[in-house]
């Protein structure tokens, strides 16, 4: 924990006196009084990010730790497709060489169910959206072998590849006359293309964050949904506070409306 400026600066008072005892001067105003508080307050800012630095690698060891839902994502995101793993002569099970044109696996979200994991992944398809592993070329059946090589043992996993769930909504959005309503309305649709990007590791959509995220835009002054939904195949429900996102991904409904209302009318 970083020391107060005042326990630094008496530390070095203490040793200055000890190794440099010829300087007599007790005034206040000393020179070398206002030296030892510049380094003083300068050791003070080294120890206070050194402690910020600390807390954010502990936690982040804390999350990703061995076996914790964090650290099966990261391991899903690290699968080549085509290349075989190999022991490491520290005993490691990895790739011998990492190929990031290999990892297909672009978005992966898991869950805790029914005493195991549930792991879902998606790719990239050929326009830049996410889309199931292939089930015929190979993609998704070496994905399964390889999860079953790398998770701890005992751990019983189920791993998925669906279509994307698709989130349907209808809105109204008052905004701030200063702004014009077509930028603003393009900029709310810029913010909700990012937010579904956005999606937590545990696969759920938050009607919460989904308004959040339309207020964060410029011009925005409120938002009413009037109807928010979720579809996977045939199944449509009603999205009332959170809706669990079947494939771990999800597309926006093209049908989905945006209604433009000045916030002063």
């Amino acid at each position: 924990m970083a020391r107060t400026t005042q326990e630094i600066y008496d530390s070095l008072a203490a040793q200055r006196a000890e190794y440099i005892p010829e300087i007599t001067s007790t005034s206040q105003s000393a020179e070398w009084r206002l030296w030892l508080w510049v380094f003083a307050y300068g050791i003070y800012l080294f120890e206070l990010i050194l402690d910020l630095f600390k807390e954010d690698v502990e936690t982040k060891l804390a999350n990703k730790q061995p076996g914790s839902l964090e650290w099966y994502i990261d391991r899903a995101k690290e699968f080549q497709l085509g290349d075989q793993l190999a022991v490491t002569a520290a005993g490691i099970l990895k790739y011998p060489v990492t190929n990031a044109a290999k990892k297909i696996v672009k978005h992966a979200s898991v869950t805790e169910q029914d005493g195991g994991i549930m792991l879902k992944v998606a790719k990239y398809d050929e326009n830049g959206d996410l889309s199931p592993l292939s089930l015929t070329n190979g993609e998704f059946l070496q994905f399964q072998r390889y999860i079953e090589n790398v998770k701890f043992a005992g751990t019983f996993i189920t791993v998925t590849t669906l279509e994307a769930d698709v989130i349907g909504y209808n809105m109204t959005v008052y905004y701030d006359p200063a702004y014009l309503p077509d930028g603003v309305q393009q900029a709310v649709l810029d913010r909700l293309e990012r937010f579904r990007l956005e999606l937590g590791f545990d696969g759920v959509f938050y009607s919460s964050d989904f308004v959040k995220a339309v207020l964060e835009v410029a011009g925005v002054k409120t938002v009413k949904v009037n109807a928010l939904t979720g579809t996977q195949g045939e199944n449509t429900q009603p999205i009332d506070v959170s809706y669990a996102v079947e494939a771990g991904y999800f597309n926006f409904d093209e049908a989905s409306v945006i209604v433009m209302q000045n916030a002063r009318l």
